[in-house]
């Protein structure tokens, strides 16, 4: 009994749809049926000539004229804000319009028919198997309808069944995935096409060709032997046939280039992972590939201009924001050239940090802060052990192994505390102990170091900087990228008795060795960031908002405050647009115990980051003496 009431339901609603689809404009060609009497004599009535047709979101306009009185005048044609697709393929091209109806509603759409008629769903229905159903008038396709985001499902259908059950506006077609790239498969495909003009009931219906993507290089189907298992061999490959076979086939109005698509954001590194499923789009939770399908239809179909298309899944991370910025530079690149790879041009940045457990402090939010910023490829790399100063550093990197810096603690026992490693896009990945490989394996955009604190000494004393020069050189030398660049940041005064009378001597000697130094090509004035939130009302010692030791930074203030001058400095972003700040759930464990709250806090951390890059080697007094 359920089941007939819902038939009954769906029955009365497609009716009452296909009423509002149809009743409108009532068009026969260029000439509307419906007759009017004119409005100026009472002998005559107007003939209506369609002059520009009225589209799902644009009006278009009728021309009547008086047969007796000759009469003229012209009136809007309300656009018809509906959209009624039927897809031709497998599971397939039912994930490729998973997001479509959202883009449409949002664009102002009213009315939304999205039909699939769905065949052969684990080997992928190519055009033969359809040609074959056709002929023979087989009930095997599944039709799941969705009408105004209701969706039902009707088995064991013919593909007659699917073609005549709404006047469609498009028809969209594909070969399997498997087989898009091999020319002699679309032998039937003219058979297919005069099929649809003859048999589908709106004329005017549009057939638009679905270009399906390059299998991912980890794919073992067998399907993907016939390209040699090489994703770009298979890219061509579909190229060279549509440019053959699809192509030259004047009935199609146009191409959705959804693997051109697919395959330019493909060549963004810290997307591909992300979107290499085997064969289907990824339909997952974060479903960037069945977003780009979805957006390339709209855009293709409608003419809507991708600008004006800006719905996407619910994102909760900036780094996910900018995926999808990247997918409609990738949808509109292939727009403009469907047949050949053009990668959106996604920001990168690939730093190389020298120090000691110091640098954590400058970067553990300096990735999301980058993110947010519109980086999506960043790359930080850290090397060092624990203490260690520049002249270690040195040591460590010349061609003298008897020299070497090894860490040793209080107790006289001595031990590496490595921490060799680089994070691409958040995933961790070890270094080789070679100081030399580590600058010459990436094309760093720049290389940062500080002087390590091994003591008070150690941040003041010319001394404890004899090596600057030959260290600077080492870098220089084995750097692969020639537009790197050098960089230091000035290490902040610690939790002595005077801190003031630390600050100016670390700036004096930043200033007498660093500033002079032509290969070093700024300074980041942390020091004097940290100098600046000093001069406010936040807390400072262990424990407190911007340290938590004797020298580390505060996990939530000190860190986040160093991650915005960073990012300030080495990008010129305005730290005002960045959205992310960090909370306790950001972090775990003992941490929590030294967390300040950033947000609670952001305008002292906003002004103490912009004086201190106006005035890099002088503390700027904070207006905020007094905790709101």
């Amino acid at each position: 009994m359920k089941s007939k009431i819902i038939s009954i339901f769906f029955i009365l609603l497609s009716l009452s749809l296909l009423i509002s689809f149809t009743g409108c404009n009532n068009t026969d060609g260029d000439h509307d049926t419906r007759i009017d009497p004119c409005s100026v004599c009472d002998s005559g009535t107007y003939s209506r000539t369609v002059i520009t047709p009225a589209k799902m979101l644009s009006d278009g306009e009728v021309k009547l004229t008086c047969s007796s009185c000759g009469d003229s005048r012209t009136e809007t044609i309300p656009a018809t804000k509906s959209f009624k697709l039927l897809v031709v393929g497998d599971a397939s091209s039912a994930d490729a319009v998973k997001h479509l109806e959202p883009m449409l509603k949002e664009l102002g759409v009213e009315n939304i028919i999205i039909s699939q008629l769905n065949h052969d769903f684990s080997a992928g229905a190519s055009l033969d198997s359809q040609w074959n159903n056709i002929q023979n008038n087989s009930p095997v396709y599944t039709i799941p309808t969705t009408i105004n985001g209701v969706t039902d499902r009707e088995y064991s259908m013919t593909f007659a069944d699917g073609l005549r059950a709404y006047d469609w506006d498009y028809i969209l077609l594909q070969q399997c995935v498997a087989d898009a790239g091999a020319k002699e498969s679309y032998g039937n495909l003219s058979n297919i096409i005069n099929y649809i003009s003859e048999n589908k009931t709106n004329s005017e219906a549009e057939i638009y060709w679905n270009m399906t993507w390059a299998f991912s290089e980890s794919c073992v189907n067998e399907g993907f032997l016939q390209y040699g298992y090489d994703q770009i061999t298979m890219y061509e490959a579909i190229c060279d046939t549509l440019e053959e076979k699809v192509l030259t086939e004047s009935r199609i109005s146009g191409i959705v280039p959804v693997g051109t698509a697919l395959q330019n954001l493909r060549e963004t590194h810290s997307v591909n992972e992300l979107i290499s499923k085997e064969i289907k789009l990824d339909n997952g939770a974060d479903s960037y590939s069945t977003y780009l399908a979805s957006l390339a239809i709209c855009h293709a179909l409608t003419g809507i201009e991708l600008s004006e298309i800006s719905w996407t899944p619910e994102y909760k991370s900036s780094f996910e924001r900018n995926i999808y910025s990247l997918i409609k530079e990738a949808v509109g690149n292939a727009m403009n050239n469907k047949l050949c790879v053009n990668a959106p041009k996604a920001k990168s940045i690939k730093l190389l940090i020298f120090g000691n457990s110091y640098g954590n402090d400058a970067t553990r939010y300096l990735e999301k802060i980058l993110n947010d910023g519109g980086y999506v490829n960043v790359t930080i790399g850290h090397v060092g052990e624990s203490a260690m100063a520049i002249n270690d550093h040195y040591h460590n990197i010349d061609d003298d192994p008897d020299n070497d810096y090894i860490y040793t603690n209080s107790s006289g026992e001595s031990y590496t505390f490595s921490v060799h490693y680089k994070t691409v896009n958040g995933t961790r990945v070890d270094l080789p102990a070679d100081y030399k490989q580590i600058v010459a394996d990436e094309p760093w955009d720049y290389i940062l170091f500080y002087q390590g604190p091994n003591n008070i000494d150690t941040l003041t004393q010319a001394a404890y900087y004899s090596e600057l020069d030959n260290f600077v050189s080492a870098l220089k030398a084995n750097m692969t990228n020639p537009d790197s660049k050098i960089v230091y940041y000035m290490p902040w005064a610690h939790n002595v008795s005077d801190t003031t009378g630390l600050y100016n001597g670390i700036c004096d000697i930043t200033q007498e060795l660093i500033v002079t130094n032509s290969d070093i090509v700024g300074v980041i004035p942390a020091a004097t960031m940290i100098q600046n939130l000093r001069s406010s009302y936040l807390k400072d010692g262990a424990g407190g908002d911007i340290t938590r030791d004797w020298g580390h930074l505060n996990y939530g203030v000190g860190r986040y405050a160093l991650g915005l001058l960073f990012y300030a400095y080495l990008t010129g972003g305005d730290i005002e647009d960045v959205e992310y700040i960090p909370t306790k759930n950001d972090i775990s464990g003992a941490e929590k115990e030294h967390f300040s709250d950033p947000g609670a806090n952001i305008d002292v951390i906003y002004e103490a980051v912009k004086n201190a890059l106006d005035t890099p080697f002088s503390v700027t007094e904070s207006i905020y003496k007094e905790k709101p």
